[in-house]
């Protein structure tokens, strides 16, 4: 198996190869670099440039030196949803919405319905009784916004089941 491997910086002895290992090169010897998860489950590698520490994930580093320029907001999606593989084959430059589409399409997300969802302020018994005020119409959304603390449009997106459908 060849390997490619790219510098990382001119001055530094860092490379970085077509797999994603990072190491260090003295001599032509290349010495693996430890690897680690950070908090959300990509490999991560530190370099040490120019003084200073730096923590970096491995699969922005690989993009960057296989895929190509990384435009400002844009994010490396991996193809096989495995965050440990980090050949560059496994990887694209892709927006932020374009990266959620494939993971929801994937499985690799879950989106929380209703009062799952931590940032949801209403409970199922909520929308069930919004529902049944708004179809009885004797309660306005102006009304049932103030009783339940969010918005008057929000009542009638639940009423109207454009929100809360799972209900």
């Amino acid at each position: 198996m060849n390997n490619i491997w790219k510098s990382i910086w001119h001055d530094a002895n860092y490379f970085v190869n077509d797999y994603g290992i990072v190491a260090k090169c003295v001599d032509g010897i290349y010495t693996p670099l430890k690897q680690r998860k950070d908090k959300d489950g990509y490999l991560v590698v530190n370099l040490r440039w120019r003084g200073t520490g730096k923590s970096i994930r491995i699969h922005r580093l690989v993009a960057q030196m296989f895929l190509g320029y990384m435009i400002s907001g844009y994010e490396v999606n991996h193809l096989d949803g495995n965050k440990s593989n980090n050949h560059y084959l496994n990887l694209e430059i892709v927006t932020h919405a374009d990266n959620m589409t494939h993971a929801t399409i994937n499985g690799l997300t879950s989106c929380r319905e209703g009062c799952s969802n931590t940032m949801s302020k209403l409970t199922e018994n909520d929308v069930l009784e919004i529902r049944r005020y708004r179809n009885a119409g004797t309660h306005s959304c102006r009304e049932l916004s103030l009783k339940f603390g969010v918005s008057a449009h929000s009542i009638s997106q639940i009423a109207n089941r454009k929100r809360w459908k799972h209900i």
